[in-house]
């Protein structure tokens, strides 16, 4: 059962009515085509699927028809969604509006295969440098992000739904993309704060950690942040190194229970829950298990959906829609004409928790009426 306890009012500035039409994307280097009066041309790229890309790229669609951009945001999301194609093909057909269009042919994903993802991407740069009639690509996660924050072209390209940009190379700062065709949102203290608010919490001296120890793995754990927060906190890491990305994530849960078994054994306190396609929430209860014989809490870093699956907490957020907005006035901006670079990238959103009681009862831990007061969404059991 989950309690949603509204605190925090947000009020957005929603700029309804703004004239785009006749409106043409044309930055200075974009490499878009010369104004003409037609929409702005959209594609989209990602690695692979993950449950974030779709909460996000429906969030973008409620926000650009907010904004007037699209005439039709409502993009379904199925309850158990499993791939952004769909939603990209209902916003092809039905988004409407003059400004922009969603590409039905511009849709790209690899399914998480490497070989498959070189050339999903050739394609893709060789359209927007060749065919031309790409005028701005919405790249989703740590992988299309380093693959199209790029210079073998010029245009323009939002990077969205990235653990952290800057430790992935994607962008040298928060401030500043580097590139003047390329804007990336980031929350870029997100995850140095939930390890804080972790610490606070239970001050543990060891926190374990499992990640793939590749340039893509480190940077979607925002691995600096937890680093940093260590050393902040003046408490160690235990860090646990294996295969954590395959197409079909039944290695990586293997790896991931064994990383857990290892992380436990070396003494752990606690234990982060790192962003990985081994955390499946259908095989959350063996993931789990190492940690729980131990009794040790988990913080998922992921977010809601995992704590629902029996992770101790994590940061409460009850939908996407403040990214969706932030990212869709960045677009907004940008189909008008204004320089990617432009756009402010870094998005800070309140944070409050999200706590699984039963999880909490099968590690002994009772929460304090301080830690319950920051609770914004109970979980009683395992779904």
């Amino acid at each position: 059962m989950c309690r949603n306890v509204e605190k925090f009012m947000r009020v957005s500035a929603v700029f309804l009515g703004i004239l785009f039409a006749g409106a043409v994307f044309c930055p200075e280097n974009s490499g878009a085509a010369e104004r003409s009066g037609r929409p702005v041309r959209v594609a989209y790229i990602e690695g692979g699927f993950y449950t974030d890309y779709a909460q996000i790229l429906v969030a973008l669609a409620q926000g650009l028809a907010g904004l007037g951009i699209i005439a039709d945001g409502n993009a379904p999301l199925p309850e158990h969604v499993e791939s952004t194609a769909e939603i990209w093909q209902w916003l092809c057909a039905n988004a409407g509006g003059n400004t922009i269009r969603f590409v039905p042919d511009g849709y790209y994903s690899a399914g998480w295969d490497d070989a498959v993802f070189v050339e999903k991407r050739a394609e893709l740069i060789a359209r927007l440098n060749g065919v031309r009639d790409i005028d701005l690509v919405l790249a989703f996660g740590t992988k299309a992000g380093q693959a199209m924050a790029a210079d073998d072209h010029n245009t323009p390209v939002a990077v969205l739904s990235v653990t952290d940009a800057v430790t992935a190379g994607i962008i040298p700062s928060p401030e500043d993309s580097g590139r003047d065709h390329v804007f990336a949102m980031v929350e870029y203290n997100r995850y140095y704060r939930q390890v804080g608010i972790f610490h606070d919490i239970f001050r543990f001296k060891r926190l374990g950690i499992a990640y793939e120890d590749t340039e893509e793995g480190r940077g979607s754990i925002a691995l600096t942040q937890i680093q940093k927060a260590a050393a902040d906190s003046d408490f160690d890491l235990l860090t646990c190194v294996d295969t954590l990305y395959y197409d079909n994530p039944a290695p990586a849960v293997e790896n991931l229970i064994g990383c857990h078994k290892r992380l436990a054994a070396a003494g752990a306190d606690a234990v982060y829950m790192t962003v990985n396609n081994g955390m499946q929430t259908e095989n959350m209860g063996e993931i789990l298990r190492p940690l729980l014989e131990k009794r040790l809490p988990t913080f998922s870093q992921n977010g809601v959906d995992e704590v629902r699956h029996g992770v101790l907490m994590s940061i409460s957020q009850a939908n996407f829609s403040g990214q969706g907005l932030f990212a869709a006035r960045a677009v907004a901006n940008i189909v008008k004409g204004e320089s990617p670079r432009s756009q402010k990238q870094d998005y800070e959103e309140p944070m409050s928790l999200a706590v699984n009681l039963r999880t909490a009862m099968l590690i002994g831990w009772n929460p304090s009426l301080a830690v319950l007061s920051a609770v914004d969404e109970i979980f009683q059991g395992q779904e």
